[in-house]
C-alpha cells in the first residue's frame, strides 16, 4: 500500500494520475505516519502536515516506519523539513525545497501556509515564503524587477506573519515602505497573475514521479535504521492501541470519510 499525505501543496487528483493505486490522505499530524505503518503501508510520501494547531508528525514515528522496512519520502512542505532532518536515517528527500532546507537556505516557517480547516487542510489562504522567493527570482530573471528590488521584496515578505502572507499584502507593504513605485507595483501585480511560481506543487509532482519510478523498477533502499522506542513513543503506541477498538471495518470507514468528506451521506 502507498500512502500520500497531501494538501494544500498539491491536489490529490493531480498526483493520482501518477500514483493511481495510492491512498491519499489529508495533511498529517502526530500519529498518522504510525497509523499508516500499522495499516500496512509499504511506501509513504509525506508532503503536507500540520504543525501549529495540532502536534506535528514526530521524528520517532518516521524512524519507526523506516525501521519497519517502509520506504518514506518527503517533499514540498513539512515533508521536505522532515526529510532533511531524517535523511541520514534513510528518509528520501525529493525536490528543490528539500535541497534548500538541507543546505540551510530555507527556514522551517518558509514552507508554512494558513490551511483552510473547512476543507480539511486541502487549500491554503496564504502563500508560502518558498513560493514567494522562487517567484521573485523568476521575476528578476524576466526583467520585471531588478536585483535590489528582489532582495527588498524578499525581506518585506519574510516580515509578514505566515498566515497573512499573500501577494497583495506583500505589494501593499512594499509600496508603503517606498520600495515599489506605482508603476513597478502594477507591472509586478500583472506579471504575478500569470507567472507566479508554485515550487511546492512542482516538488510534490516530482516526488510522486520518484515514487512511481521506484515502484516500476522495484527499487528498495538498502539497510534500515535501528529504532529505540522512548517513553513518549510508547505513549503514542498506547494512544493508537486505544483507538484499536475502532480498527477494522469501522476504522476503515472513518479513514475513507477523512479522505473524502463528501461521502458523509453514503
Amino acid at each position: 500500500m502507498i500512502v500520500v499525505f497531501v494538501g494544500p501543496s498539491a491536489r490529490p487528483e493531480d498526483l493520482a494520475t501518477i500514483l493511481p493505486e495510492a491512498r491519499f490522505l489529508p495533511p498529517a499530524h502526530r500519529g498518522d505516519v504510525f497509523h499508516a505503518v500499522r495499516a500496512g503501508a509499504r511506501r509513504i510520501l509525506l508532503i503536507d502536515g500540520y504543525f501549529d494547531t495540532v502536534p506535528a508528525v514526530w521524528h520517532k514515528e518516521l524512524l519507526h516506519a523506516l525501521a519497519s522496512d517502509v520506504v518514506v519520502y518527503g517533499a514540498s512542505s513539512i515533508g521536505a523539513l522532515r526529510a532533511a532532518e531524517m535523511e541520514r536515517f534513510g528518509m528520501i528527500g525529493v525536490g528543490e525545497v528539500f535541497a534548500a532546507v538541507r543546505d540551510g537556505l530555507v527556514d522551517d516557517d518558509d514552507v508554512a501556509v494558513a490551511q483552510d480547516p473547512e476543507r480539511d487542510g486541502s487549500t491554503s489562504r496564504s502563500v508560502a515564503m518558498v513560493n514567494v522567493r522562487w517567484t521573485l527570482r523568476h521575476a528578476a530573471g524576466a526583467g520585471v524587477i531588478d536585483e535590489a528590488t528582489r532582495h527588498g521584496l524578499d525581506a518585506v515578505a519574510k516580515a509578514v506573519y505566515y498566515p497573512e502572507r499573500t501577494y497583495p499584502r506583500i505589494l501593499h507593504d512594499a509600496a508603503r515602505s517606498a520600495l515599489l513605485d506605482a508603476t513597478t507595483r502594477e507591472r509586478l501585480a500583472v506579471w504575478l497573475r500569470e507567472h507566479a511560481v508554485d515550487i511546492k506543487r512542482r516538488d510534490a509532482d516530482t516526488a510522486a514521479r520518484r515514487v512511481r519510478e521506484d515502484i516500476d523498477t522495484n527499487t528498495w533502499p538498502a539497510g534500515r535504521p535501528v529504532h529505540v522506542p522512548t517513553r513518549f513513543f510508547h505513549d503514542l503506541v498506547g494512544e493508537e492501541s486505544h483507538r484499536e477498538g475502532l480498527r477494522g471495518e469501522q476504522w476503515s470507514v472513518l479513514d475513507e470519510l477523512r479522505a473524502d468528506p463528501s461521502r458523509f451521506a453514503e
